[in-house]
């Protein structure tokens, strides 16, 4: 009874938690470099011969995700209804193959398993980007998934097996074709393989080899795309690899957990848990390998999304190999089902109302004459709801999504555009509710000694979303020229500096100051995201006399 209490537990949360993910599928549109991939040179993007043309383009100067790039294009050609239906059906496919993939062929049905995969699933997708919700967000990583995943089965099915020559060469192509996607994902799969072949080679079967061999040439494929490298170098201007490696540590989550499960079990099953490695060594090597693309790239948020897969899926083994009594497996199921069954309620509840804002203000940007727009300031009420739903900041002020939105503008002026970048005068800025009222409607009250930053006189409370100082057009073009600079104190060592210098690269892409015109005059509005670190206080935002190469900067050690 009590299994059967855990398994309809287990399945009852599955279906609930597909029903959430479709409804906020449907509250998120498309966005971000979903418009990139609609438009080619500016011209929209209508036919085979077109979709051609932007695979070869995207090979060259973005990524070599020739799989993920044609689910992104047909999906968005099809319109919203076909990619939120399509979308949950990859979500469901993701859940399967993780849990297949985490668990040992041909035994019986593991609930706890189940929803520990579901909760690491969704628990890597930050309401930063929304990433499963879009098109070219989710066909690059949970759609890449699902096709890594399937491979992963594909091989576990008939590597050990002897097959016809036909059925070989059907798979091999298909293991192929399914390598042509994420780099993240594939070169450390790829790489795993070539290990592990090399090391077995007396000892794995003939289908296994052919199927890896024809695996890793797609991941070759993928790896040797030329826009790979261009992006690379785009990522790593003036960070030095001890800063590469604290920006990943700092995006981590899952591996941290598994990390703390293996530091548990190095105390209490030793011996097991060495047995359990060498049974899981190729798990373990793709992740360490998967580590390596991020690093050299300097890039962090999902560029760690297959470090963390490969967290889970060694994590989900683990749990697999515990041994609990029905009653205590039962409570761990309905526990975890309950409590984040209310949470993942509460994400969809605030998607809603953040979406409806963002529609709102683009409608309103989109009719307008001027590019200031008046924006609702809510934030979820929760700090880990608000982490789990979408950053209206990250939605607006990022350069290439801006961008979008101005041509956006002029296509519904029936402007013809020619090109792929908008002028800058047309990029909308938002203002929120917040800071206008308390900064600039009662600015006397606002700008006092107690709210300003030492350096360039910004001026800052904790409710606002951005600090804000009167208009100095010399000032602000400082910063956009990449001169500005962000002084901190260790919170525990006073004496310990960090000075973060905030690069040309940096300013352009996330937009951190611009300036907006009321009818109280005009103002210079801050970014939060360029003040707020963890264990960091912040002491002066101010210009450097010169360019510097090093984006950070500690003294005092």
């Amino acid at each position: 009874m009590k299994r059967n209490f855990s398994n309809i537990m287990a399945i009852t949360f599955t279906i609930f938690v597909i029903a959430i993910f479709f409804a906020i599928n449907t509250a998120i549109p498309f966005f971000s470099d979903d418009a990139d991939c609609a438009f080619l040179n500016g011209k929209q993007i209508n036919n085979v011969g077109d979709i051609v043309s932007t695979l070869r383009f995207d090979y060259y100067n973005i990524n070599g995700r020739i799989l993920c790039n044609i689910a992104a294009l047909v999906s968005i050609l099809q319109g919203e209804t076909f990619f939120n239906i399509a979308n949950t059906f990859f979500f469901i496919l993701a859940i399967i193959l993780l849990y297949k993939t985490g668990t040992k062929q041909g035994e019986q049905f593991k609930p706890l398993t189940l929803v520990i995969t579901i909760i690491g699933l969704l628990i890597l997708s930050t309401g930063i980007d929304s990433l499963y919700y879009w098109a070219s967000g989710s066909t690059n990583y949970l759609w890449a998934l699902v096709f890594n995943m399937a491979f992963i089965l594909l091989i576990r099915t008939y590597g050990p097996h002897t097959i016809s020559k036909t059925r070989l060469a059907v798979l091999s192509l298909a293991a192929f074709v399914l390598a042509l996607n994420n780099e993240m994902f594939v070169c450390p799969i790829a790489a795993s393989l070539s290990i592990y072949c090399i090391i077995n080679k007396r000892k794995i079967n003939f289908t296994a080899m052919i199927i890896a061999i024809a695996y890793i040439l797609g991941a070759t494929v993928v790896f040797c795309a030329p826009g790979n490298f261009g992006r690379e170098s785009q990522y790593t201007i003036g960070l030095g690899y001890a800063t590469r490696i604290v920006k990943m540590m700092y995006c981590l989550r899952i591996t941290y957990i598994l990390g703390i499960v293996m530091a548990v079990l190095v105390v209490k099953k030793k011996h097991w848990l060495v047995d359990f490695i060498m049974n899981n060594a190729i798990l373990f090597i793709m992740l360490a390998l998967s580590t390596v693309i991020p690093f050299m790239a300097a890039s962090t948020g999902r560029s760690l999304y297959a470090i963390e897969i490969s967290a889970l899926i060694i994590l989900l083994r683990l749990v697999n190999s515990a041994i609990l009594e029905k009653k205590t497996e039962s409570i761990y199921v309905a526990t975890l089902s309950v409590v984040f069954g209310i949470f993942y309620i509460s994400v969809c509840h605030d998607s809603f109302i953040k979406w409806g804002i963002v529609k709102k203000t683009l409608d309103e940007y989109y009719s307008s004459a001027t590019n200031t727009v008046m924006i609702d300031d809510y934030q979820s009420k929760n700090g880990l709801v608000e982490y789990y739903t979408v950053n209206i900041d990250n939605i607006f002020m990022p350069h290439d999504k801006s961008n979008q939105y101005a041509l956006e503008k002029l296509r519904r002026k029936n402007i013809k555009v020619n090109s792929e970048n908008a002028d800058d005068s047309l990029l909308i800025k938002i203002l929120p509710e917040n800071v206008y009222n308390k900064a600039i409607v009662n600015a006397d009250k606002f700008f006092t000694e107690a709210n300003r930053i030492k350096g360039l006189g910004f001026h800052h409370a904790p409710s606002l979303v951005y600090s804000v100082m009167k208009y100095d057009s010399l000032k602000l073009d400082s910063i956009d020229k990449g001169y500005m600079y962000a002084l901190y104190s260790l919170s525990f060592c006073k004496d310990i500096k960090v000075k973060v210098n905030y690069m040309e690269h940096d300013l352009g892409f996330e937009r951190a100051a611009f300036y907006v015109d009321t009818k109280y005059g005009r103002y210079i509005l801050l970014n939060r995201k360029f003040k707020r670190y963890p264990f960091l206080k912040l002491e002066e935002i101010s210009l450097n006399n010169t360019l510097h190469a090093k984006k950070i900067e500690v003294s005092g050690l």
